[in-house]
């Protein structure tokens, strides 16, 4: 009996993978690029690189230096449960738990 034998990616789905991790290590990125890599918008893309001088421009080619954008970025990193989204439900049940 012969086992028919799938692959879990097809090849244009491993080549579209290769293509993304190499895309991500490159060192300078375009900001089409960077919007993909980052999920951010245009806009907030122009904006942050140009606010932690991460912008290199040479006649129309415009790149992003992905670790100068990265450092600038770890800035607004916030430890665990700094975030108030929702009011901080679960600081606010256990404070009420321990009679704060």
């Amino acid at each position: 009996m012969k086992v028919h034998e799938t692959n879990y990616y097809n090849d244009e789905k491993l080549d579209e993978i290769r293509e993304n991790a190499r895309v991500l290590r490159r060192k300078y990125l375009s900001y089409k690029e960077a919007e993909l890599v980052y999920s951010l918008t245009h806009k907030k893309i122009l904006e942050l690189a140009d606010q932690c001088g991460a912008i290199y421009r040479d006649g129309n080619i415009v790149r992003i230096n992905v670790e100068i954008f990265e450092q600038y970025l770890e800035r607004f990193h916030l430890p665990p449960g700094q975030y108030d989204a929702y009011g901080n439900i679960e600081a606010k049940y256990l404070a009420q738990r321990e009679g704060k």
